[in-house]
């Protein structure tokens, strides 16, 4: 299916006017020698020429099939993203077509994915478009190729970690260190911490260190928060720290009989 009109150009050996018609105006109408193509289909053009009265009467009618083919439209999904555990929810309206005629239009699209549940593993799913609804849109006037896009799903984990800390002295930890418990798309940050006990702790941040500064009593925790740096996905882990006694000073002693005895205070430190 063409776009545009078209004019006519028969003639007549009188020299008179030649007139047009349309077997089908579902196909194409005609204004004058004006032919406009309304939709695919076939529709024979009968040229006529009438008599003028006095000089010539009316001259044999001759016909022509015009037959108008369905246009190319191809329709193409959007590609998308969403970070796992997330809910993409698709309008119909995520997707570019090439090919309309005349003006038409599409309203929407069926869009579906292999990747609807919410738990979806991290990796890359098909946007599948079907069933194109008009707008203005009549589809027996194309021959309509549907195209996929791409669903990313990105991701962001944050695991739950132990350290044993000595009891009643403040401590450090590097960020790197903690970040090797944390995965996303594109690596992670450290975005945020906050203790869970109220004894009095506070976290501070400082060049990629973290310092916990308040006497650690018995054992403590806090989250820290992490963001995936290529997709934008969050997680959250939570930290246990174990109160240790000091490695204390080791005691000696001895009997006449040779065997000696060796006796450590307090529990390592397994940081």
């Amino acid at each position: 299916m063409a776009d545009g009109l078209f004019t006519l150009g028969a003639t007549a050996s009188s020299g008179l006017a030649v007139s047009y018609a349309s077997s089908d105006t579902n196909v194409a109408t005609l204004s004058g020698n004006t032919l406009t193509i309304v939709s695919a289909g076939a529709t024979t053009i009968t040229a006529s020429q009438a008599r003028d009265g006095a000089t010539y009467g009316s001259a044999t009618s001759v016909t022509q099939t015009l037959t108008v083919n369905p246009a190319a439209l191809s329709i193409t999904a959007h590609d998308a993203s969403r970070c796992a555990g997330d809910t993409l929810v698709l309008a119909g309206t995520e997707f570019a077509s090439g090919g309309l005629q005349n003006g038409e239009t599409i309203r929407s699209v069926t869009l579906a994915s292999n990747c609807a549940a919410i738990g979806a593993a991290a990796g890359s799913y098909d946007i599948i478009p079907s069933a194109a609804i008009g707008g203005s849109l009549n589809l027996t006037n194309y021959i309509t190729t549907y195209h996929n896009g791409t669903l990313t799903v990105n991701s962001a984990s944050a695991s739950n970690v132990t350290y044993n800390e000595i009891k009643g002295q403040p401590f450090t930890l590097l960020e790197s260190n903690l970040l090797t418990n944390a995965s996303g798309t594109g690596g992670v940050t450290l975005t945020n911490l906050a203790p869970i006990s109220a004894n009095g702790i506070t976290l501070t941040r400082s060049n990629g260190v973290i310092y916990y500064q308040g006497a650690l009593v018995n054992n403590d925790s806090f989250t820290y928060g992490v963001i995936s740096l290529a997709a934008g996905c969050t997680a959250t882990g939570t930290v246990t720290i174990n109160g240790v006694l000091p490695v204390g000073p080791a005691q000696i002693s001895g009997a006449s009989n040779g065997v000696f005895a060796i006796a450590f205070f307090g529990a390592p430190n397994s940081t």
